[in-house]
């Protein structure tokens, strides 16, 4: 089931409340979370209100910007699930919340859309110029913590937050794991690889080992980030520089040792 994230807008109004209501039924009848939430901190009743109120990109009253997406099969014209992503941290946010605040209505958890909805949501952080994004979950959410993990999740510790609650804190270089998904694509051509043959020596297979071998076994010491339609991988005292577009590898820099 092909799905896509959107903004709200009057035309989606009968989707959110049918989603909402379900979501709301839920969580009174098995006491789940609301999360994220941005989409239930207001009323629907007054829909204008709402969708003047889902998101700001200005800082109110102690809120951070942030930006709302619902996650919409276009085949069933039905809302999936919802995600929050906050521009930048604030001290509650670095702590216990993180860049994202995300949820799949109850009728279609299970089935995968926890995953995709995270990794959709890294390439909005990464169009925002987010390159390490904070995910914070419940430590006893075990779907939520796999859907973490499968997009690159790295656990920096556990928290207590202001409920007593165990909170684990992962953070996810997102284009790094953007890069991954595609790593099957990255390529040299046969020009830039007699040029970076005689520059490093190195063969063009030599390349294209060492840049997954960064991004995969060594992704601990790998620094990726997205800047002009290009990554910069950068491993050690050597970076690679990769066409966002094509996944070519333009040019090859290796810092040199002070003496």
């Amino acid at each position: 089931m092909p799905v896509k994230l959107i903004k709200l807008t009057k035309k989606y109004k009968n989707q959110l409340v049918e989603m909402i209501d379900e979501w709301k039924k839920d969580q009174e009848e098995n006491n789940t979370d609301r999360s994220p939430y941005a989409i239930f901190k207001n009323s629907y009743e007054d829909f204008d209100y709402y969708l003047k109120n889902l998101a700001s990109d200005k800082p109110v009253n102690g809120w951070v910007p942030n930006s709302v997406y619902f996650l919409y099969s276009e085949s069933k014209d039905k809302l999936i699930g919802a995600v929050d992503i906050r521009h930048r941290l604030n001290r509650h946010l670095m702590k216990y919340g993180g860049h994202i605040g995300d949820g799949i209505r109850p009728s279609y958890r299970g089935l995968g859309f926890g995953k995709l909805i995270l990794e959709l949501a890294l390439q909005e952080c990464i169009k925002l110029g987010i390159n390490n994004v904070l995910i914070c979950c419940n430590k006893n959410n075990i779907p939520s913590k796999r859907a973490i993990l499968s997009v690159g999740g790295t656990l920096k510790n556990t928290v207590i937050d202001e409920d007593g609650e165990e909170m684990e804190r992962y953070w996810v270089n997102a284009p790094r794991e953007l890069l991954l998904r595609n790593i099957d694509e990255v390529h040299v051509s046969e020009e830039t690889a007699k040029r970076l043959k005689k520059k490093v020596g190195l063969y063009e297979c030599e390349i294209l080992s060492e840049i997954e071998d960064a991004i995969t076994f060594h992704k601990s010491y790998t620094v990726v980030t997205l800047k002009n339609n290009k990554y910069y991988v950068r491993y050690r005292d050597v970076e690679y520089i990769i066409d966002a577009n094509d996944y070519s590898v333009l040019n090859i820099r290796i810092k040199k040792l002070k003496k």
